[in-house]
């Protein structure tokens, strides 16, 4: 058995495409994919948020009110 620096070194051996591409390249493809996602799915946080909201004062009886009390149509 060779060691893991000796193996895949041979006049035989095909390198795959992704081994080619310099590290810093693919980290930091990684890393703005990885902040873009965070960026775009932090404004959908609220979202679920009100409709729970909603949810919860129609279940207690109190309407389909975002705050109970005010009378205003907000769905």
């Amino acid at each position: 058995m060779l060691p893991w620096f000796q193996m895949g070194q041979g006049p035989d051996s095909t390198v795959s495409s992704w081994s080619r591409l310099p590290h810093p390249l693919l980290v930091s493809g990684i890393l703005l994919f990885l902040w873009h996602a965070a960026y775009a799915f932090s404004w959908t946080l609220d979202d679920p948020f009100i409709s729970f909201r909603y949810a919860s004062f129609l279940n207690r009886g109190q309407g389909l009110v975002f705050n109970p009390g005010e009378r205003v149509e907000g769905y």
